[in-house]
């Protein structure tokens, strides 16, 4: 239960970094993506309006969020809170990421907010943070 939940809170965290830099870079509008070496969830829609997401799974997880950037970083980062999910456990949480976006290709990699409160220093899976791959929908 505890990887499901961080399954689909990295997802909503994702989903919000995606809906800041769409605010910014004009990222609006859908994208598809993967979890990297990911257990769990098949293929995910991102979907951005504004400064809020919503994010859905082939397997039926859905998840809607708030995203706050976050200034004065090397990094790219924002913080995701999750408003509303079919898991009602993972609303209130928030999630800490950075993120990269090349060409075409979103880049995200967000803590597990049970496991650690820190910022992930890599876009590298490990214990205690998840990275999703992501391509606009055409």
């Amino acid at each position: 239960m505890k990887f499901k939940l961080f399954t689909i809170v990295a997802i909503f965290s994702v989903l919000v970094i995606l809906l800041i830099g769409c605010k910014q870079k004009g990222l609006e509008g859908a994208w598809i993506g993967t979890e990297v070496e990911g257990d769990g969830g098949g293929e995910w829609t991102f979907t951005f309006e504004g400064e809020k997401c919503k994010i859905e799974s082939t397997d039926g997880l859905w998840f809607n969020m708030t995203i706050t950037l976050v200034e004065n970083t090397d990094a790219k980062q924002a913080e995701l809170e999750v408003d509303d999910s079919v898991m009602s456990e993972a609303v209130g949480l928030i999630l800490k990421s950075i993120y990269k976006i090349e060409g075409k290709k979103l880049t995200i990699a967000v803590n597990d907010p049970q496991s650690s409160d820190m910022v992930p220093t890599s876009f590298d899976k490990s214990w205690d943070n998840r990275v999703f791959v992501l391509e606009r929908k055409k």
